[in-house]
């Protein structure tokens, strides 16, 4: 209700309603998109709901239609262009009785190729939605064991060639390259920075102990602790991280040239973040 009151500020303003993410993975969809009765009811509740409460769209954030490693079944790829479809038929019906403004439908999109590929039908979804929001974050984190930009702007050459896509650049290619117009597509932004704890990591070269430089790509590290706020290992929102530069400044923020990115370096702790 909040929210929907900054309208009155701003009449331009749109608030849509999102619904999914990645805790609800596919819980749901895959009901709602395995028959055509279920996609219609759903269509038809979600106009109802929206007008009824005064949202201006539908955000589809399905984590991920096609991955079975999140619960999708084997129809979602094929189930999810159907249920845009009808959606999108449902949203330009009701905005053609009413005279009212159409409803837009976006969605919240995978990043990765093997995501992208294994669960859109790209050509087809990107004619219904009014703009597509690819998820361009959360490339690496804690769970790489190693220290990683969490949304790096381009690629590093020396990366294996399994991660040499996984960059904002190179997914907005993807799109482009399945068929999903430019004009749709929107890049995501992160409000957060990936933080990591640094072990150090030592090797030998040429027979002498090498000690690598801890403000590296790829060092061995673990998430950092949990910050004051957000309270998630590994995860420092963006605010935090400006509070932590001003408080100590042993925290220096470095420009990696390759990646186009930023990252904050120090003795014992780096963080990969997008800064303004």
């Amino acid at each position: 209700e909040r929210i929907l009151q900054l309208k009155e500020v701003n009449p331009d303003l749109r608030v849509l309603l999102s619904i999914g993410g990645w805790t609800h993975a596919s819980r749901g969809f895959n009901d709602v998109s395995k028959s055509a009765n279920n996609i219609k009811t759903f269509a038809k509740n979600s106009m109802k709901f929206l007008r009824d409460n005064k949202f201006d769209g539908l955000d589809l954030d399905w984590e991920y239609p096609g991955a079975k490693d999140q619960g999708a079944e084997p129809h979602s790829k094929t189930g999810y262009t159907k249920l845009v479809k009808k959606l999108s038929r449902v949203f330009q019906q009701e905005a053609k009785e009413t005279g009212k403004e159409k409803l837009l439908l976006t969605c919240a999109t995978a990043a990765a190729r093997h995501r992208i590929e294994a669960g859109y039908e790209v050509e087809e979804v990107c004619k219904y939605f009014d703009f597509v929001s690819v998820m361009t974050y959360d490339y690496h984190g804690s769970w790489d064991g190693k220290t990683g930009h969490n949304s790096p702007l381009y690629g590093m050459h020396k990366e294996r060639k399994k991660y040499r896509e996984w960059n904002i650049n190179s997914s907005m290619e993807v799109w482009v390259e399945l068929g999903c117009p430019r004009e749709k597509l929107n890049i995501g932004l992160s409000a957060y920075g990936r933080a990591f704890s640094l072990f150090g990591e030592t090797g030998m070269g040429n027979g002498k102990l090498i000690i690598k430089k801890k403000s590296s790509i790829g060092v061995k590290a673990s998430a950092a602790e949990a910050g004051k706020y957000t309270r998630e290992a590994g995860v420092l929102a963006y605010y935090e991280i400006c509070e932590l530069l001003a408080k100590n400044p042993s925290n220096r923020v470095f420009w990696h040239r390759e990646m186009s990115v930023p990252y904050v370096s120090s003795k014992s702790l780096w963080i990969g973040f997008d800064n303004v």
